[in-house]
């Protein structure tokens, strides 16, 4: 079967190919080489000459501390996808084994549902990341004035002429697609992996409801209470909730750290943007909110799918109750009472074991952000 996981997430796995955040099959040094330069060049120099200007000026403005927050987050983001790409890989190809295939019409809706959920969600964040990197970089390449998109130190003078002053425009540019990248391609893939658990855990809750409706059970003259059938119905089922289960510790290993460097960074920006709100013009407030938006909805993005892998884990036991679990022999409801005492546990992903990834959470940052603001006016 085709790996649903990479069917989902196609043009993330391309486009992060092309930036050497994701290995392909056997990748020889030179990528990961690739993929360092390309990240000391575009993330880390960007914040050097950003933060070398605020220190030779001895000032700063608001978007430069936005920018470096985000773009120091990003830093420690990516590193995971650099040093321990096969690790990603390895999360992204979990579930293209036969035991996790539809096996009937209304395991393949919940699949296709899934799959069209993940590239709506990466088509509508790169499309959105490309917008606003257009409208960041317009403004400087129409200027008659050479004023670049941000203020930052360079070795020499941009405003010679227009080769120069163009050459640096493309450079920043550049970068910022960069940047804008780790979020584009990054934040749709993690946290449409852990819609595609939620999409198992349905297709499994289906498979507990209808454990004596097989197609197996074809071979045993319609009996649908044969005993053999269901009892191997439902040790395929213990079987695929376990590697369930196994899939969301990778998951929380592999990508733990990358959720609470974008957490910690967005955090620090709705700050910095609520200082913003509370001391400039109104009329200059239009940007801080639309930052202040994008960082809200970053945080509510990985809060949302974690809230919705836990409360579909805590529906299991539900759907064990509402299958023919009373007509089934003893072995088969040692089985379910198996499922049951796996599914009492909590699956709350965690940010590198701090921050709880849940809808609480993100009301919680929503309170003290209102709470910063309500004291700065």
């Amino acid at each position: 079967m085709e790996n649903q996981n990479k069917t989902s997430f196609q043009i993330n796995i391309k486009l992060m190919q092309i930036f050497r955040w994701y290995p392909e099959n056997h990748s020889s040094r030179s990528f990961w080489l690739q993929g360092f330069v390309l990240y000391i060049f575009f993330l880390v120099l960007t914040v050097s000459i950003i933060l070398t200007n605020i220190l030779l000026e001895r000032s700063y403005d608001n978007m430069q501390i936005i920018y470096v927050t985000e773009t120091l987050g990003f830093c420690f983001k990516l590193l995971p996808f650099l040093r321990n790409g096969e690790h990603v890989r390895k999360c992204v190809n979990f579930f293209s084994g036969s035991d996790f295939a539809p096996k009937d019409t209304a395991e393949k809706e919940i699949a296709e549902t899934s799959i069209k959920l993940c590239k709506i969600m990466s088509v509508v964040y790169l499309v959105g990341c490309t917008c606003a990197e257009v409208l960041y970089v317009v403004p400087s390449l129409v200027s008659k004035n050479y004023n670049l998109p941000m203020r930052v130190w360079l070795p020499y003078d941009p405003t010679k002429g227009p080769l120069t002053y163009y050459s640096t425009i493309f450079y920043l540019a550049t970068a910022c697609v960069y940047d804008a990248s780790a979020t584009s391609l990054i934040d749709p893939l993690i946290g449409g992996l852990a819609y595609q658990v939620v999409s198992q855990l349905k297709i499994l809750k289906y498979r507990l409801q209808n454990a004596c409706l097989g197609k197996d059970i074809e071979e045993v003259d319609n009996n649908l209470k044969n005993k053999s059938v269901i009892y191997r119905n439902l040790v395929q089922c213990v079987q695929h909730h376990n590697a369930i289960l196994r899939f969301v510790e990778e998951y929380e290993e592999c990508f733990s750290w990358p959720i609470f460097s974008q957490f910690m960074a967005t955090t620090f920006v709705i700050c910095f943007c609520c200082i913003a709100l509370s001391t400039v013009p109104i009329a200059d407030t239009t940007i801080y909110i639309l930052f202040f938006c994008v960082a809200i909805s970053q945080l509510l993005f990985y809060c949302y799918f974690g809230t919705l892998l836990y409360e579909e884990n805590n529906t299991l036991m539900t759907a064990i109750y509402m299958s023919q679990w009373y007509e089934y022999d003893i072995e088969s409801r040692k089985l379910l009472i198996t499922i049951m005492e796996q599914a009492k546990r909590p699956m709350v992903v965690t940010a590198a074991k701090l921050v709880d990834l849940t809808l609480e959470t993100f009301v919680t940052i929503l309170k003290r952000s209102y709470s910063l603001i309500a004291v700065l006016k």
